[in-house]
């Protein structure tokens, strides 16, 4: 009571609050925080984990590589199977028939495991992920001191957290006019024909498969309908490009189709991020709580 001496009952009063609330602050830096952070620590390595591209890259590793069946539905036009490991379609062998009422032809797509084709979505998502662990990893076991100390390491890990969300949610779609003469075509394996075209992304827990099937017209056959920046009804575009040989070529989209399967574990990586970013806002919340009632 000696701390109480000589000061008036409203004085007593603002100081036993103070006391108080010393002792409150100082139980969530010491025991709450840490608790939600060891949580917190548990869903970043669970997202890593299932995510699986660290896995993947170990020899020996038990991670087995997963197979999708890419059909449309009621339709006959797409059939085949794709093999994911990692980041990556080791991969594929897919047949294409091209609609005709006259003369239908088949075309085939694929991939061999000697040239992969990596899907940069889970690749970033896998960076983003790994560096958020990397940043937990530092902090863990840290003594709290202060509010403002807890927001600022909380705030890093939210923002690689949302990036690694990001590239998973956001989908990177490609014109054909972009891809059609570049490197990317060189991985199929037999060689794509020069009227087929595809594309693999990311959408969220779904791997897509963009196929494009083209009409070839001479240059001076181009219409009004060519492609145009921020179009999104492709068929019946065209775009001119240029072949090796210095021919010039006029691609009419004539189908634009879009297979799409789902990645099991892409729906528990989201799971998991989505928790995590949650629990950080909680511990963010609370972290501001002190510095709100310390500067109050």
């Amino acid at each position: 009571m000696a701390a109480f001496a000589n000061v008036t009952p409203l004085e007593e009063q603002l100081l036993k609050e103070k006391i108080n609330k010393d002792i409150e602050f100082e139980w969530l830096l010491q025991y709450d925080v840490p608790q939600d952070f060891n949580r917190l620590g548990e869903f970043i390595a669970n997202s890593e984990q299932n995510l699986g591209i660290m896995n993947a890259l170990i020899e020996n590793s038990e991670i087995k590589p997963e197979n999708f069946k890419m059909t449309l539905p009621q339709k006959d036009i797409v059939k085949g199977v794709i093999t994911v490991s990692g980041d990556s379609i080791i991969k594929a062998d897919i047949t294409v028939v091209r609609p005709s009422k006259v003369n239908p032809s088949q075309a085939t797509i694929g991939i061999r495991e000697c040239w992969p084709l990596r899907l940069c979505q889970l690749r970033d998502a896998a960076r983003y992920i790994k560096l958020t662990l990397k940043s937990f990893e530092q902090s863990k076991g840290k003594i709290w001191r202060s509010g403002d100390e807890v927001c600022k390491i909380i705030d890093n890990l939210m923002c690689s957290l949302s990036q690694a969300e990001a590239s998973l949610i956001l989908p990177i779609v490609k014109h054909p006019a972009e891809i059609i003469n570049s490197e990317y075509k060189n991985i199929f394996d037999p060689p794509l024909p020069e009227d087929v075209l595809v594309d693999f992304y990311i959408c969220r827990d779904q791997l897509i498969m963009k196929l494009f099937l083209f009409n070839l017209k001479s240059p001076n056959q181009a219409s009004q309908s060519q492609f145009k920046p921020g179009n999104s009804n492709l068929v019946g575009s065209s775009f001119l490009s240029t072949q090796m040989s210095g021919n010039k070529i006029l691609y009419e989209v004539a189908h634009d189709m879009q297979i799409e399967a789902c990645i099991p574990r892409l729906s528990k990586v989201l799971q998991f991020i989505s928790l995590a970013l949650r629990l950080c806002q909680q511990i963010k919340d609370k972290a501001r709580e002190i510095v709100f009632q310390i500067e109050a």
